[in-house]
């Protein structure tokens, strides 16, 4: 990394933490300099190892392609197919590549699982509030029921009387 590059990279981090690299000490500046190299060669050395690592997975399909000899024969054979994958599942074992998927497809199984919880959560609180608005609607026809029951009541009353005085009026009607 060119000078430049690394005082743009040193720039840009430091007003991510809020800092201005104009505003510091000339020995801040010097010191913080030392840092980005340091920095920027270690970051350039774990880049450097991580692609090693993934280039250097084994499986029967690259070590059959390193010695030359076909998959097929390595398939066919099964002292030679087992060897490798016994030695695939301690690698495998040892891997941080392979730790870092398996925590990386664990990761996104609990993501999808909260979202799937999240989203039963707002249908359980949905459905909660649609029972109470029914509850609410229940009590208020009950009401309503009540008082339609009640002025059947004082009708049918009515009625009642009503029909009785017509009668005892007609019977006074035919008296006469």
């Amino acid at each position: 990394m060119d000078e430049k590059e690394i005082l743009d990279t040193l720039h840009a981090r430091l007003i991510k933490l809020g800092y201005e690299y104009t505003a510091l000490t000339a020995l801040q500046q010097k010191h913080l300099f030392k840092i980005e190299v340091e920095l920027s060669r270690r970051l350039s050395e774990q880049e450097t190892a991580l692609t090693w690592l993934k280039n250097t997975k084994i499986n029967i399909a690259s070590v059959s392609d390193m010695i030359d000899v076909s998959r097929k024969t390595i398939y066919n054979n099964e002292v030679l197919k087992d060897y490798i994958e016994h030695v695939e599942d301690v690698y495998n074992s040892n891997s941080p590549l392979i730790e870092i998927t398996e925590l990386r497809e664990q990761l996104d199984e609990a993501v999808t699982n909260i979202k799937k919880m999240v989203h039963r959560d707002i249908l359980l609180e949905d459905l909660k509030n649609e029972v109470d608005e029914l509850r609410k609607e229940i009590i208020s026809y009950k009401e309503r029921l009540q008082f339609l029951q009640e002025e059947n009541f004082d009708l049918s009353s009515r009625v009642q009387a009503f029909e009785k005085k017509k009668k005892i009026k007609s019977s006074l009607n035919v008296i006469k």
